[in-house]
């Protein structure tokens, strides 16, 4: 897994949808709203999620986290989006047309914490319109890990972070979504993204670094790459609207 910090980019150096292994596909992160219907909505019951929080969904089913913890890393994509009523991408492009015809989207690979920071899962993660704000409170915590010495005086728990060298290893943040007054031109929801920042444990940069080195941590890296690359294809024109 690369070492660099959170980074948003237009796609087109992670788009590779042809390479690496083709055999693993990443857990998926989602959020359920009050919409939520269907064989998603029966998954979600059974795991015991709860309305309006996100969840991890993975060969063990849906998982419920309380309160739901990621770590961010470097992998990130931005591009704005029309979304059909199953909110699947319809047309897709990176320039804000400003009319509000289109929302804001973004894809990131997260680590999913585990409740005893033992173990984290790689997962796929989507957001869109508000829910989209959780990622500026997360971007920049990561930029103020980068400074060192600002990050490192905010106090004890904070300073012990110094024994990673990976900036975004320095940081974790529990997501979630709280519903607005305001609604979507087609009169749904909107659900606005929520990320509380602290700096990350000991044990948990442990695992981490742990994972960091691992086959699974290479392999969800190229996974991501390839889910990314569709959206680059829908971009690109290359996939039929």
């Amino acid at each position: 897994m690369t070492t660099a910090g959170l980074q948003t980019t237009t796609g087109s150096e992670l788009a590779n949808p042809d390479s690496g292994n083709q055999s693993y596909n990443l857990p998926r992160v989602f959020f359920l709203s009050d919409r939520a219907k269907g064989e998603s909505l029966a998954k979600a019951n059974a795991g015991g999620v709860k309305k309006e929080s996100f969840y991890l969904s993975d060969d063990l089913g849906a998982r419920a986290f309380d309160p739901f913890r990621i770590v961010p890393t470097p992998f990130k994509f931005n591009c704005f989006v029309e979304l059909d009523d199953d909110n699947k991408i319809v047309h897709a492009q990176y320039e804000n047309p400003g009319d509000g015809s289109l929302s804001e989207y973004a894809a990131a690979l997260v680590l999913v914490v585990e409740p005893d920071d033992s173990e984290v899962t790689p997962a796929y993660i989507t957001t869109n319109r508000a829910l989209n704000r959780l990622w500026k409170t997360i971007s920049d915590a990561v930029e103020l890990s980068h400074t060192g010495r600002k990050w490192f005086n905010r106090g004890p728990a904070f300073k012990l972070t110094s024994s990673t060298p990976f900036p975004y290893f320095r940081v974790q943040a529990n997501i979630g979504g709280v519903k607005t007054k305001a609604k979507t031109p087609g009169g749904r929801d909107f659900y606005l993204g929520t990320a509380a920042v602290s700096p990350t444990p000991t044990k948990l940069i442990e695992t981490l670094e742990k994972f960091n080195g691992s086959e699974i941590a290479d392999l969800a890296v190229e996974s991501f790459k390839r889910q990314v690359g569709w959206i680059q294809k829908k971009i690109d024109g290359e996939v039929a609207e």
